[in-house]
């Protein structure tokens, strides 16, 4: 019977833990997919906002460019009155490094006195054809900073008549973009479109790494992120560089060739549903503890009648019928009442042992004679028929009660089957 409680436990416990398994990963897939979705929307709303953030940076530099362009000085045409000009904007604002002024053949004046051709510069062409020009970025020679060349057309009765340009000066913005922190350790990086990174935390990757290329030690996978990012593309996918996975969001800055991406390791995303895994975890385990608590004293309840029933039926077996009671106070009542009233072993007992002699024979042999016997009229009813009927059903009655009585008192009666 122990076999039986055992494997009573084993099966329901085997349940509880599938079912609650299936429960536990069904709960860990979807809190994943709408934490990485949240996650995800997200860090693709933060690389929008960012590349807004320096698209209207840059429109403001191009605002007040445009506004320089209709000075006197420059729609004068004078180079030495635009030098000067120049010269004097550049000591009252710390916004350009510096400003070049360019005839429609790339000569050009500059705020600080030089002189010289950007002709062959595509910002240069680009705004002689009337259009605002950003240049990539690039390190300045005099001061070192990171600037950019945004250029506007200058116009006179509506026609070009030169290029305005102007070396803006990367540092806030470059602050701005790097205070973006995604997680732990996220963070945002500029690429420009021959796939340069011209900022990233990292100074040995800013302005010297290319994603493009396969010898910087970046996986195909990036690179591949990188040929979308070059292509003004917006969008979120991972990438793994270093044993570490990565979910990388990016989205072009309008009016450039560059694209900002917000990149972010995929276990810091995830950590809210490590935490409810191992919540989950926690919960099975005690859940499975309780449960096999309640089961194993469920079982033994369950489980002890039916061993005393075996002892029984084997004394059953055996020869002795002495036994006419069993205690089924214990729980399932229904389950032991039903195998008492149905011992297979007393039955063929019964059916081996030899016929014992009951009073149903000798009533049949009579029963003829009886009910050819006339009625009597019925105000008189102690006729002789009535008298035998009454006295052969004592006769029974009495033959149980005698039957009860020797069993109560475990003596050796023969049985009368009536």
């Amino acid at each position: 019977m122990k076999s039986i409680q055992t494997k009573l436990i084993v099966v329901i416990l085997g349940i509880f833990l599938v079912a609650m398994v299936i429960l536990g990963g069904l709960n860990y897939w979807w809190a994943r997919n709408i934490i990485v979705g949240d996650i995800s929307t997200n860090m693709s709303g933060e690389a929008a906002n960012a590349a807004d953030s320096v698209a209207s940076w840059l429109k403001i530099q191009q605002s007040e460019l445009t506004g320089l362009t209709m000075a006197s000085a420059i729609q004068g045409g004078n180079s030495a009155d635009i030098g000067k000009f120049l010269a004097g904007v550049k000591r009252e604002s710390n916004s350009f490094e510096v400003l070049d002024y360019a005839t429609p053949d790339g000569a050009y004046v500059n705020s600080v006195g030089s002189t010289g051709n950007i002709g062959q510069r595509s910002y240069f062409q680009q705004a002689l054809k009337g259009e605002v020009a950003v240049s990539d970025p690039l390190i300045s020679v005099g001061t070192g900073h990171l600037v950019t060349m945004v250029a506007v057309p200058v116009k006179v009765n509506g026609q070009v008549v030169g290029v305005l340009a102007g070396g803006v000066n990367m540092e806030d913005v470059t602050k701005k973009i790097l205070s973006i922190k995604i997680g732990q350790t996220g963070y945002a990086y500029v690429v420009q479109g021959d796939g340069l990174v011209v900022i990233h935390p990292n100074k040995e990757i800013a302005m010297q790494a290319n994603v493009l290329k396969e010898n910087n030690g970046f996986p195909p996978s990036l690179r591949a992120i990188g040929e979308h990012m070059i292509k003004s593309e917006t969008g979120i996918t991972s990438y793994e560089i270093g044993g570490v996975e990565k979910k990388v969001a990016f989205a072009p800055v309008a009016g450039t060739q560059w694209s900002l991406a917000l990149t972010v390791p995929t276990a810091e995303v995830t950590s809210g549903v490590s935490t409810l895994t191992k919540v989950s975890v926690i919960t099975i385990i005690v859940v499975l503890i309780v449960t096999g608590l309640f089961i194993a004293r469920f079982s033994r309840s369950l489980v002890k009648p039916i061993q005393d029933l075996e002892v029984i039926a084997k004394q059953i077996a055996a020869g002795d019928l002495s036994v006419t009671k069993v205690d089924i106070s214990r729980r399932p009542k229904r389950l032991i009442r039903l195998l008492w009233q149905l011992p297979m072993w007393r039955r063929e007992r019964m059916s081996r042992s030899k016929p014992q002699p009951t009073l149903r024979p000798l009533w049949n042999r009579f029963r003829p004679v009886f009910s050819r016997l006339p009625l009597m009229p019925t105000r008189l009813p102690f006729t002789l028929t009535w008298l035998l009927k009454k006295l052969m059903t004592g006769l029974a009655r009495w033959g149980k009660r005698l039957i009860r009585w020797g069993r109560s008192n475990k003596r050796s009666i023969p049985q009368l089957r009536l």
